[in-house]
């Protein structure tokens, strides 16, 4: 989504016989939503960079958990961005006829693909840290302390 650009050229008059031009540009950079969920994602993978490479050295206990917890502020960030870009992709492609908002899919086809693609990316890396986030509860849960029926 960081690189996505498309341009557009349409005629928007006709002077005499001469038509005249103007060009269109749809970048990730011109929605707030598209920067945020960019920064939503750049922000998620450096931090599971470093903790891919620092966490072999980390100690169990206290630094675990803090470490599960900051995973799921992160897996927040990454749903709070795939959502907000989600609505946004929505917007583009049917447009809001109570607000006269006409669609721009139409016109920008291969930003729209490029853009819904990285959404659904997202929206996998969201499950994914859904799942890790389980896995590293259950694994961090203290054993033995089995309390049935509510006593």
């Amino acid at each position: 989504m960081g690189l996505n650009k498309q341009s557009y050229t349409a005629v928007v008059a006709i002077v005499g016989t001469k038509p005249l031009t103007q060009t269109f540009t749809a970048q990730f950079k011109d929605t707030p939503v598209f920067v945020y969920f960019v920064v939503a994602n750049a922000i998620a993978s450096l931090y599971n960079l470093v903790v891919v490479l620092v966490m072999r050295r980390l100690v169990q206990g206290r630094v675990q958990r803090l470490v599960h917890m900051i995973d799921m502020v992160i897996m927040v960030l990454l749903a709070t961005g795939a959502t907000t870009a989600a609505s946004m992709a929505e917007l583009g492609k049917n447009g809001n006829l109570h607000a006269h908002w006409n669609p721009v899919c139409n016109k920008f086809g291969s930003f729209c693909t490029r853009g819904g693609v990285s959404i659904v990316s997202s929206f996998v890396g969201v499950a994914l840290m859904l799942a890790m986030n389980l896995l590293s509860a259950a694994a961090n849960a203290p054993r033995g302390t089995v309390v049935a029926g509510g006593q």
